[in-house]
């Protein structure tokens, strides 16, 4: 629901989670136009895909530096879609809570969603 302010700290840790994601997903959707490499990547060992996306971003980057950049202005470099429902870490069903509230994962995105919801608390009442 686009609009509505997040009720708890764990709707405010996933609307974050799914913001950051979409931005991550355009950011690769931009590299994966520009650079066919990043496309089929997927054969290279782990650190040579980790060179080849600093490498692309780096080339990316420069190129946007330098001004007369296509990929500004191209209509046809498409953002994936994102479903926002799969997306979520926090499950907010009941039935489904039990399984989640254990080990060191869970106890880590509790550590992140309470600060979240600290400063949110913190901005909102500044306001």
């Amino acid at each position: 629901m686009a609009g509505v302010p997040p009720v708890n700290k764990e709707e405010l840790f996933n609307l974050r989670h799914a913001q950051l994601r979409n931005a991550i997903e355009r950011i690769f959707g931009v590299l994966k136009a520009r650079f066919a490499i990043v496309r089929s990547a997927s054969g290279y060992d782990y650190n040579s895909v980790t060179c080849i996306i600093n490498a692309a971003v780096i080339i990316h980057n420069f190129i946007r530096q330098q001004g007369d950049d296509e990929y500004d202005r191209n209509p046809y470099i498409e953002e994936e879609d994102t479903d926002d429902e799969d997306d979520e870490i926090f499950d907010t069903a009941d039935s489904h809570q039990e399984g989640l509230r254990e080990g060191p994962a869970w106890r880590k995105r509790e550590a992140i969603a309470q600060t979240m919801s600290y400063q949110y608390q913190v901005y909102i009442n500044g306001r």
